[in-house]
């Protein structure tokens, strides 16, 4: 609960946009609770009573990652947006106790993944020239011919 109240502090008050895609939901009966416990959980074998920082390590991330992609078929942002976020409580751990602060380092050098973004279409030049050739209605001449 600390860490929600730094994070909170640190982060949310900063960048509410991104505060969402990153919440931490405790609802115990929500599927979507902290996603890396489930894996834990679900595919180690590691109760959240069991889970400790001596069993979160590089190898554990990186599978916690592909399990992501593979079994919840989350998108490449999604899977950056998730390991931000255990890059953030890791960051948080290691200024709580140093002796975690190997395993932020770990966490960082787990590069992301690339994201293709949607593609945005431009206009053509003749419709952009077309658009730009319209006459402006909030003009006084204008508005009075339309309204006249």
């Amino acid at each position: 609960m600390i860490f929600l109240m730094w994070f909170g502090v640190s982060f949310w008050t900063i960048c509410p946009s991104s505060a969402a895609s990153v919440r931490i939901r405790f609802s115990p009966t929500d599927r979507r609770s902290i996603f890396f416990v489930a894996y834990m959980r679900d595919e180690m074998g590691i109760g959240a009573t069991e889970l400790t920082f001596s069993r979160i390590d590089r190898d554990a991330i990186l599978g916690f990652l592909a399990w992501l992609e593979n079994a919840r078929r989350c998108s490449a942002s999604t899977r950056n947006q998730r390991l931000m976020a255990l890059r953030s409580f890791l960051d948080f751990a290691g200024q709580i106790d140093c002796t975690q602060t190997a395993l932020y380092l770990s966490a960082c050098n787990i590069p992301s993944k690339e994201s293709h973004g949607r593609i945005v279409e431009f206009l053509t030049e003749p419709s952009l020239t077309a658009l730009l050739q319209q006459p402006d209605p909030s003009s006084p001449k204008i508005c009075g011919i339309w309204y006249s």
